[in-house]
């Protein structure tokens, strides 16, 4: 866990280390649109299931936390 204050000593250097790689890397990226976004995408049986399931799980670990006031794992 990291203070508020701490969050922000860590913040600064984090933003130069992604936005110096960023710039660089978008100098040698092609202006364009690749081929695939003009593709229809359909999403296979069971998809939205599945999302449903992943964000029932975060509900359920976040509710467990709330209410019954669970430890966390320190692993």
């Amino acid at each position: 866990m990291v203070e508020f204050q701490e969050f922000f000593i860590l913040f600064f250097p984090a933003l130069v280390n992604f936005l110096i790689p960023a710039c660089i890397m978008s100098l040698f990226i092609k202006d364009e649109k690749p081929s695939s976004v003009y593709e229809d995408v359909w999403l296979k049986r069971g998809a939205r299931r599945i999302v449903l399931l992943f964000l029932l799980t975060i509900v359920t670990a976040v509710m467990c936390h709330v209410v019954l006031h669970l430890p966390r794992c320190l692993a």
